[in-house]
């Protein structure tokens, strides 16, 4: 399957060869994880176009998301480390190394699997996505899958 597949896909499928793991507690809303998909779907459907201007960007990402990232003040980006410039986040979700895999909820927690197909990968443009739906990261787990081994390594 293809990362749009993938993104359509409602159950949970296998787990990737490699990739992460993402445990967000507590679990994500439907419109949150529908807000992840929207943005992902616009991201991969630019990306198929080669374009890489800036203005293509805004104007084909979803407007939720652009209207919160470009309100960013410079002094709000000097106060919190977890804020991106909009320029700043296109550049890096371009080269992102990573894939949507697929998601599940479990109890209390929603669990995001993302394939990666690069090292080393970017993965701070999916937090950023996070940050902006709400997640709080002081209840967030993110594990790394490697092909060669039965357990899932901490990255701290």
């Amino acid at each position: 399957m293809n990362e749009l597949e993938n993104l359509e896909r409602e159950k949970f499928g296998t787990v990737p060869k490699t990739g992460l793991v993402i445990t967000i507690d507590p679990c994500l809303g439907i419109n949150s994880i529908d807000k992840i998909k929207e943005l992902l779907k616009a991201i991969i459907k630019i990306e198929q176009s080669n374009t890489s201007d800036d203005k293509t960007w805004e104007d084909n990402l979803p407007n939720w998301f652009v209207t919160k990232t470009k309100n960013i003040s410079r002094e709000d980006l000097f106060e919190n480390s977890q804020l991106w410039d909009f320029g700043s986040w296109i550049d890096a979700i371009k080269q992102r190394g990573w894939k949507w895999w697929s998601y599940k909820t479990a109890k209390d927690k929603t669990v995001i699997y993302l394939e990666t197909h690069s090292y080393p990968y970017n993965i701070d443009p999916f937090f950023y996505i996070l940050y902006i739906i709400g997640v709080d990261f002081k209840q967030t787990e993110v594990f790394e899958i490697y092909p060669d081994s039965e357990n899932l390594k901490v990255i701290k």
